[in-house]
């Protein structure tokens, strides 16, 4: 992947004071943790998008499914750009970074649609390559695939589904008739999908296809379309059953592809309810993003709107995977490849960090206990490679139930979950090591993007290990970390936790000697010991590590502890 940030003057969470956004190039992370580093903070007036793009190419634009919790927070489907044009689907567990990738045996000239039931199962919608274009649905594509083909209802476009229930789809179309009327149908699924009620919106004409999403705290179905009638005006409506729906408000913007509109939970981290995303009518199809307080009413567009420095290819698709009310966009590039993009809009005042029902705590930080006992404390970082983690569990587990601090990335949680329950069961403390592994200082940080590192991070953190939060231990990747860094930190309630001693045990040519050694020569009160679990041969030293640190009239300490007065 290519990763690159985008940075905006003043965004706040696609609400106020929006500005035209410049791309820049980012530089690679280092994998590990070498000796704390400092740097001048950004200045805290700019926000931050975090952009992906990924290696795979779509015809259009992309489809996305998106949840606020769960070890699955995206799905993501589109066209390729192979001969046949295949439907393809992935997965995401933390809204940057697909996998899980299914290459369908089926085609179509659009893009597909993509919905998840409650109960975890993918379906996909999408127009056929027949001479009709026939409305299919495959559900359950990671599963048993069972498929219906819809024949007789056909569209020019694509089509758009939701899951408000594990039992039924709702599909909805423009219509292949005159007027291009929107459609909506439900459909059984289980064992066999199957054909239910059809509704036909006539006085809605559509010269793309619709979006639809479903908000279950409301109940509100939501659709969004360009008119036939003002050619190219984008229009939305709202329902509460899928089935009868209000009249149509037209917004004073035009697209030239399907604008993708969403509800999220009301009052979540006090962003507005009602988003859209949409490509604009001009030569550029430079990409917009809106947000509405007042559905089906807009703000005036010159203060409710965002213009990223991005053109698209189609229609773009918008989403909501919660952490500090951030927003994921999806679309396709108008490069000669037609890459797919994704990226994250961290939705929070840049200045302070702050979260709804948090309380901040004292900037401050750590890098050992003062009380002047002679105690230490083990911690160990979790955010690259997979290492021998049960090894080292087990050896803590058989010194006595030695206490360690376990830093995840919510990345790694996601991956390693039987790591996670262990470090929870053997009674380890927990600690946020951002989302995934990036350098929170270069390039030049906003804090919007701290907080969504951090708040993010710890979300999924804590869904992985069934615990209230990572609060209020956080250590910043690579040991990287400025004054921002550490008042942002503080803001949503955590210290920065660095170490005293660092066994360098990340790099694989640190043997078991050079790891004990380094706690040997360093020992003193109230050291914080920093290890990874990714380490090559820390299972070899920690035995021994604790035994010579034991010999010196030490005890092994959680972090609590420690750092008690």
């Amino acid at each position: 992947m290519n990763i690159r940030r985008v940075g905006a003057s003043a965004l706040m969470a696609l609400t106020i004071g929006f500005g035209l956004v410049n791309i820049q190039p980012a530089q690679a992370s280092p994998r590990s943790s070498g000796a704390p580093r400092t740097a001048s903070a950004l200045t805290p007036s700019q926000a931050e998008i975090t952009k992906v793009t990924l290696a795979d190419t779509s015809i259009a634009g992309p489809a996305l499914w998106t949840t606020t919790s769960g070890a699955v927070r995206g799905i993501l489907a589109w066209t390729g750009t192979d001969a046949a044009h295949h439907l393809n689907v992935s997965s995401t567990a933390i809204g940057t970074k697909f996998a899980n990738k299914v290459t369908l045996a089926d085609t179509s000239p659009t893009r597909p649609a993509v919905t998840r039931t409650p109960g975890g199962k993918v379906a996909v919608a999408w127009i056929g390559t027949d001479a009709n274009h026939t409305l299919n649905v495959l559900y359950d594509v990671y599963g048993a695939r069972a498929k219906l083909t819809l024949w007789g209802e056909t569209s020019p476009y694509s089509p758009a589904l939701v899951a408000a229930s594990n039992t039924t789809l709702t599909l909805s179309w423009t219509g292949s008739n005159s007027a291009h009327s929107l459609n909506l149908l439900t459909v059984g699924v289980g064992a066999t999908v199957t054909k239910g009620a059809k509704t036909t919106l006539w006085s809605y004409g559509s010269q793309t296809g619709p979006s639809l999403s479903y908000e279950a705290s409301r109940s509100e179905y939501l659709l969004a379309w360009t008119a036939t009638a003002p050619a190219g005006q984008i229009a939305v409506a709202s329902s509460a059953d899928g089935r009868t729906w209000s009249a149509r408000t037209l917004l004073s913007d035009w697209s030239s592809a399907t604008p993708s509109l969403l509800g999220i939970v009301g009052g979540y981290y006090n962003m507005p309810q009602h988003y859209m995303a949409f490509t604009s009518a001009d030569p550029e199809h430079a990409l917009y993003f809106l947000s509405s307080s007042a559905f089906p009413r807009w703000s005036d567009p010159s203060d409710a709107r965002v213009r990223l420095a991005e053109s698209a290819t189609g229609a773009p698709a918008l989403g909501f995977i919660s952490g500090p009310g951030l927003l994921l966009a999806a679309w396709t590039n108008t490069d000669s490849a037609r890459h797919l993009n994704v990226a994250i809009l961290t939705a929070l005042a840049p200045s302070p960090c702050a979260l709804p029902g948090v309380n901040p705590v004292a900037p401050r930080v750590i890098t050992a206990g003062t009380s002047g006992r002679r105690e230490v404390a083990l911690t160990f970082d979790a955010g690259g490679a997979e290492g021998q983690p049960f090894a080292l569990l087990d050896t803590l587990k058989s010194k006595g139930s030695v206490p360690a601090t376990f830093f995840f990335t919510a990345e790694w949680a996601q991956s390693h979950q039987a790591v996670v329950n262990r470090v929870k069961s053997d009674g380890h403390r927990i600690g946020n090591h951002t989302v995934d592994h990036s350098d929170l200082v270069s390039p030049a940080r906003s804090s919007a993007f701290i907080c969504y590192q951090l708040g993010l991070a710890n979300q999924i953190i804590a869904d992985r290990a069934g615990i209230a939060g990572t609060r209020p231990y956080f250590r910043p990747p690579n040991g990287s970390y400025n004054s921002q860094v550490v008042n942002s930190a503080a803001g949503i309630g955590y210290s920065t936790v660095l170490w005293s001693i660092d066994t360098i045990d990340w790099n694989d040519a640190t043997t078991a000697n050079a790891i004990y050694n380094k706690v040997v020569s360093n020992l003193g009160p109230g050291k914080i010991i920093l290890m990874h679990v990714g380490s090559l041969h820390e299972p070899e030293a920690l035995p021994r590590v604790i035994d010579y640190i034991r010999s010196q009239g030490y005890s092994i300490v959680s972090l609590d502890q420690l750092l008690a007065p």
